[in-house]
């Protein structure tokens, strides 16, 4: 189960009251974008808006009738999710769901959705299959949309969707509130990546976090010591090791830099803000930094991580550790 009924209209009152009306009307618009936080529970929240078009209640999502029963178990025909979070989202995958919405619904006289998760992470092929898809809507059909960085979808995909943001919860309160065995800090980054528990602890178990984690302690902590010669950290306690931790069996390279970029950001806006926060210790030493940390947190948001991490890596690093050390 992704929401009840009372905890949507909680978490997320703007998108539950559109939603309300539309149930009401029963006149879909073409398309929404959701977007929000790493944290933010896109996936889930367009989920739900899905499986609440499809309720018998004509209301937001029940979890109980025949139809919601299908759509959380994963079998209803008339649903799509393409998750860009889980893999790079191609012109084929566009091409398969454009065919799929443009036959007659396989339940006659139903609404549909299909999610796209993560729109960053589609290649311009089908992008441009997207767009054209997009051009021709179907009254019958919803398309939602979600991003985490609602400044790199164009124009045109924006143009063509109701624009929401999607609440998160504060990582300080879940870090507040947490009563389980991984350390605060980490913790608190993992409140920062991920929305659900399960996949915290599915980031907290794998290789790729535990190395980008400790990966980031370190270079804060060569940034307080020796701002001027941080760079040193970058090159031989991160590039050098990670050669050697890469080789290891499934280990994903671009997951690993992800982490490592995302962590950092987060370190360096707390720093830059002077937040309250289990990794205090160190960013407070970091704040007199400011000026350079804004510059890096810039430098970080521009790059295109999703798709050319694994080519650039060396390259960013040493971009960052010149504007650290400027």
């Amino acid at each position: 189960m992704f929401f009840t009924k009372e905890e949507f209209i909680k978490d997320q009152k703007v998108i539950a009251k559109y939603f309300l009306n539309v149930l009401e009307t029963d006149k879909l618009p073409q398309a929404i974008l959701l977007y929000g936080e790493e944290n933010a529970p896109l996936k889930e929240v367009g989920m739900y808006i899905s499986q609440s078009i499809y309720c018998e209640s004509k209301s937001l999502a029940c979890n109980t009738c025949q139809s919601c029963q299908r759509f959380l178990n994963g079998n209803h025909p008339d649903f799509t999710l393409l998750d860009g979070k889980n893999a790079l989202i191609k012109k084929g995958d566009i091409d398969q769901l454009a065919a799929f919405y443009s036959m007659s619904n396989l339940e006659d006289n139903k609404k549909s959705t299909y999610i796209i998760n993560r729109i960053e992470n589609i290649t311009e092929d089908a992008l441009n299959a997207l767009l054209k898809f997009l051009e021709e809507p179907n009254s019958d059909v919803l398309a939602i949309i979600t991003t985490t960085n609602r400044h790199k979808v164009l124009p045109t995909i924006l143009s063509r969707c109701q624009i929401f943001q999607v609440q998160a919860k504060d990582p300080i309160l879940l870090v507040d509130n947490y009563k389980g065995e991984i350390p605060l800090d980490r913790y608190y980054y993992l409140s920062n990546l991920a929305y659900s528990d399960k996949e915290k602890e599915e980031i907290n178990n794998s290789n790729e976090f535990d190395f980008a984690y400790k990966s980031v302690i370190n270079y804060l902590e060569a940034i307080y010591k020796s701002k001027e010669n941080s760079s040193l950290s970058l090159f031989v306690d991160i590039v050098d090791l990670f050669k050697q931790v890469s080789k290891k069996s499934g280990f994903n390279n671009n997951k690993c830099y992800n982490y490592f970029y995302s962590m950092l950001s987060i370190s360096f806006k707390d720093a830059v803000l002077e937040k309250d926060n289990p990794l205090k210790q160190i960013t407070s030493k970091l704040a007199k930094y400011k000026t350079n940390l804004a510059r890096a947190i810039s430098f970080l948001m521009d790059m295109d991580f999703k798709l050319q991490a694994n080519l650039n890596f060396t390259l960013i690093l040493a971009k960052l550790g010149k504007i650290i050390e400027e």
